[in-house]
Formats: structure tokens, sequence, C-alpha cells
């Protein structure tokens, strides 16, 4: 424990050090009971005041100047220099005890130095300044230790409880006497716990926290174990909290916000993909789920069969594969296959030397397989080909090499393949129609985009997208009709995406007015404006089938003009449990 002067001095050495050649302060130093000697650079004394003098029987003019080192009564702070640690010392000299505080300190000029600042042992003065600091901070820490939240439980190294606080009382409604000089294990048998952070801490020696429960009652134990200068632990000291409100909160908390959770971290998804795909308009958990696939299988090379039926968006997925990839700064090269006659599909794909066949270019022509090299290949309608082709195509996929036409050496290729088709290829394989062996070489993952009819949810998103990319490139200010949105998600947008915005371009030219009337729409969409309130059985199918199917709309209906789950459930006569049920069943949550 420190005197206030030495406390003071170790706190604002370089002030105090500043100050030195302050007449003032000078003299205030030299007052002080506390000796103080302070050395330059060179470990010559430049200071040394009144009460250094008289504790250790030196005039000031025998070692003002001199090298320490030199100072015969000060040999035994050598040590201290040489040691090279600042602290607080016991230094024996002529039989008596000192306490010097060694500290580093930087003068006006810059110059490094050391200060000492001592006084014995025994000292009265200093006793009496330090039993009034350590009262003082004894009665702080009482406080702090009492005032507690958490409850606090010292023991000596063998487990015995010196002092327990008033948290700890209050949390197990016992009485200071009843544990004070008890073992811990006594009181883990009288309290019915069957683990003790303490004894844990003292067998490992080291800070260790345990998770223990009692009945209603939960806490958290933490142990810390405080070592003497032997290295030895002295004492314990746990912190225990009690959790049982906490846990009980929490759970009342996730059951109030669960609905507002999953509905938030929804609305955050979303933006979160709109974030990652601009140009992609999705509102759907299908698309989201979609995107997901995409951002992970960028990543890798594997050859990707993209399905689903024509104009649902496969190849601005494609496109997100790619610029997503290793691959985005090299071509990504999009082939029609549907498109290319089958006498041209050979020379197409792998191009041809110079000469090979009448009708050549003179210098030959690269393929689309060395035109896409270190990048990416897209091969739509990959259904369309014939089986001759396909057998081309697997060689080229599979030894990732390619021969042009008329060439007698192969080329190595390094691209990344992925193949769209709205057709079903499994059922072609099972007809006989589509070898088996490319099937599952492009099919190693499969990404399948469903129609508009299954993600209603993208419909008015994407209307309104394609609307505002029309305003903008003409100057115009068009807008949907409210019941123009009813009408979009009754039908059944068989041509999907490009179906929608081929309508939205056709809405934009008839229309004479800002506001775009549910009359311009073509007859096969304007007939749903009449029987929009009336259910549409077309064909057969399962009872339970047609019952999933109409529930599903009533619940889509729900969740575009409701604005939270109760008014779903009173609209539709059942309990806010059914709607959060049926809103997960059908993907709709």
């Amino acid at each position: 424990m420190k005197c206030n002067t030495c406390e003071s001095l170790e706190l604002y050495p370089d002030k105090t050090i500043n100050t030195i050649n302050n007449e003032f302060a000078m003299n205030m130093i030299d007052q002080m009971f506390c000796g103080v000697i302070s050395l330059n650079s060179s470990d010559e004394i430049i200071f040394f005041n009144t009460s250094a003098s008289n504790l250790l029987g030196l005039n000031k003019s025998e070692v003002i100047n001199k090298n320490i080192f030199k100072v015969e009564k000060l040999s035994k702070v050598i040590p201290l220099l040489k040691n090279e640690h600042e602290g607080r010392y016991i230094v024996e000299i002529d039989n008596d005890n000192y306490v010097y505080n060694m500290k580093y300190v930087k003068y006006n000029d810059g110059e490094q130095g050391v200060l000492f600042v001592f006084h014995k042992s025994n000292d009265s003065n200093c006793l009496i300044q330090e039993l009034h600091v350590t009262s003082e901070i004894l009665r702080e820490t009482n406080v702090y230790f009492d005032s507690s939240i958490d409850g606090i439980i010292v023991s000596d190294k063998n487990g015995v409880i010196q002092k327990i606080n008033k948290a700890y009382l209050n949390m197990h409604k016992g009485d200071e006497k009843d544990y004070i000089g008890k073992h811990v294990k006594e009181i883990m048998k009288r309290e019915n716990f069957n683990k003790s952070s303490i004894l844990r801490a003292i067998e490992e020696k080291k800070p260790v926290s345990e998770y223990i429960t009692k009945g209603n009652l939960k806490i958290i134990a933490s142990a810390n174990p405080v070592y003497d200068e032997n290295g030895e632990i002295d004492i314990v000291l746990a912190i225990i909290r009690d959790i049982s409100e906490i846990e009980r909160l929490k759970n009342e908390l996730v059951r109030q916000q669960k609905l507002n959770t999953l509905y938030s971290s929804k609305l955050a998804e979303k933006h979160s993909m709109q974030k990652e795909f601009p140009e992609l308009i999705m509102n759907s958990k299908r698309m989201m789920q979609v995107m997901d696939t995409v951002k992970i299988v960028s990543e890798f090379d594997t050859s990707i069969l993209i399905t689903g039926h024509s104009g649902v968006g496969k190849e601005v997925v494609a496109n997100y594969i790619h610029r997503l990839s290793d691959r985005k700064k090299k071509p990504m090269v999009k082939i029609n296959c549907g498109a290319i006659p089958e006498g041209l599909f050979e020379s197409e794909m792998f191009g041809y030397v110079e000469g090979s066949f009448t009708g050549a270019k003179e210098k030959g022509k690269k393929g689309f397989f060395e035109q896409a090299q270190g990048g990416t290949l897209l091969l739509d309608e990959i259904g369309e080909i014939s089986m001759d082709m396909q057998v081309k195509l697997l060689r080229a996929i599979q030894e990732k090499e390619i021969q042009p036409i008329g060439s007698e050496k192969t080329i190595a290729v390094d691209v990344r393949i992925i193949a769209a088709t709205n057709k079903s290829l499994d059922k072609l394989v099972q007809e006989g129609r589509y070898r088996e062996d490319l099937y599952y070489r492009l099919n190693v993952i499969n990404i399948h985009i469903d129609s508009l009819l299954n993600r209603p949810e993208d419909i008015i998103p994407l209307a309104e997208h394609f609307l505002k990319k029309l305003n903008y490139k003409y100057g115009k200010k068009r807008y949907f009709s409210i019941d123009l949105y009813d009408i979009f998600l009754s039908y059944d947008w068989p041509g999907n995406i490009r179906e929608l915005e081929n309508l939205v371009e056709y809405l934009m030219v008839v229309t004479k007015s800002d506001e775009i009337l549910s009359s311009l729409l073509p007859e096969k969409m304007n007939s749903l404006k009449r029987n929009n309130n009336k259910i549409k059985v077309t064909g057969i199918m399962p009872i339970k089938e047609a019952f999933e199917k109409v529930e599903k709309e009533l619940f889509l209906n729900a969740l575009r003009d409701c604005k939270s789950a109760k008014e779903i459930a009173e609209r539709l006569g059942v309990n806010q449990s059914t709607v959060s049920r049926k809103l997960k069943h059908y993907n709709l949550d």
C-alpha cells in the first residue's frame, strides 16, 4: 500500500519532473517527508530532496551530478536499475528497511530518466496515510461486495468459505452464519447441488464456469483462483448469477415475438437478396431458396442443370451463377441447342479448320467450347439435341477436350457447363430418347425454377418492375388500376415471366391515359374479371388436392388483403395457430 505522496508521484511522474526546474515546485517536493531521487539517462543524480538527505544521511552536495553507481550508500538500489522493472521494492540500508517506488520518466527535453520515491517502512506519517487509504479501500470494497446483484463467495485454498455477500444469501434465503467457516462440500450437500465451480477451480487450478440447476433455479457459477507470490492458490473468488428470471423472460419474449421475428427475418432475407441480385425481382420463398443455392454452387465448377417451364428465368439464373463464380472475368457463351440444325451442330460446337468442307471459312472457325475457354458454356434447350450429337457432347464434357472438324489434333478445354431445359430429361431417359450417361453428367446439381403459377408472390413485383422500366424508357408515368392486380393474380401465366413482360409492354402501348385499365386486357384475361369471385374448376383431380389448391388460394388472398395474422384468422374464421401452421405448410411464411 502506498502513501499519498508516493502515489501522487507515481501517478504523475512526468508532471512532477517537468516542473523540477520551477522554484516553487522544487521547494514543494523538497518539503515532502518521502525521499525523492531523480536520475538522468546516464544514471547521474539530478535531484535529491531534503527528506532523501535526512533518511540516508547524505549531503546533497555529495551526490548531485554524481553517478548512482558511485554512491556507496545507494549500492542496494542499483539492482533495481539492473532489474529494469518499474514497481515497489523493499530495500535494506544500514539495517533499516526502505520502501522504494521506481518509475521511468521523460524530462522536458525528451531525455529518459528514473524516479525513486522512498520512505522507511515504519515511518509513522506514511503508515498513518497508508492505514487511511487501506481503510477507504476496504470500505469501498465492502460496499461493492454487498451492492452486487450477483452472488459472491470467497473461499480459502481448501474450499472453506471465508466471505459471502447479501445477494447470495437472498438468492438462497440463508443467513451468513450458515456459510462462513463451512466447507463447500457441506453447503453442496445441504442445498442439494451436484457440482461446485469453487472445487473445480481448486482442482484444475484455472478459472472455470458451471451451469447448475436446482428445481426452478438456474445459475451460472464462475470461479477464479487467486495466487500468492509463490504461485500457490491463496483464495478462490466465485461469482454466482441467477439466470432463472432471464430464462423465463427469454422464453416469453420468444413466444410473443415469434411471428414478428419470422416476418422480419423474411423481410431482411428479401432485402439481402435484392441487394445481392439487384436485377432479379423476387418476393417468393421458392425463388429465395433458388438464389441461396445459386450462391453456394457458384463457388464450384460442378455441372448444373437448370429446369423449369419456358419463360421462368432460367437464363437469368445461369447469368448469376457465372457472375458469382471465379470465372466471371472470362467469357460466358450462350447456345440455344434447339436452334442449331443437326448438320451444323458439330461444327458450331467444336469448330473447324481451314478447308474442312465446302463453304468453310478460309481461316477456320472456333467452336463454342473454344470461345468459352476459361469461362462458362450455357447449353440452353439441351433436351433438343439428337442422340448422335449427345455422344459427341458427352465426350467433350467428360474428356475436357474437343477435336475441330478437319483437324487431327485435340484441344484441351476448361469450361464450366450449365445446361437448361423445359423438358423432363429423366422421362426422356426412361423412354430411351436421351442418353443416361449424359443426363447424369449434366445433372450433378439440379436447380428447378417454379412457374409463376406456383410463386404468385412474384407476379405483382415483376409487373411493377417491367412497367417502371417502360415508364423510364418512354418518359411516361403510367400505373395499373386496382382491379388489374386481382386479374394478374388469378391468371395462370402459361408463358410465365416472358408472357408477363410482353403483356405489360402491350398495355403500355395501347393505353391512352396514365391509368392502365383492366378493359385493355386481352379477352382471355379480361374474362377473369367477370369470374374473379368464383372458384374455378377445370378437369378432374383428387378431392384432397383440390381442397388444398382452394385453401392455398384463400390464404394467398388473405395475405394480400390482411395486415396481420390476427386479421387473417378473423377473416377466415380460424385461430392464429392454424394460420401459422397453414402458411408454413404452403410455404407462404
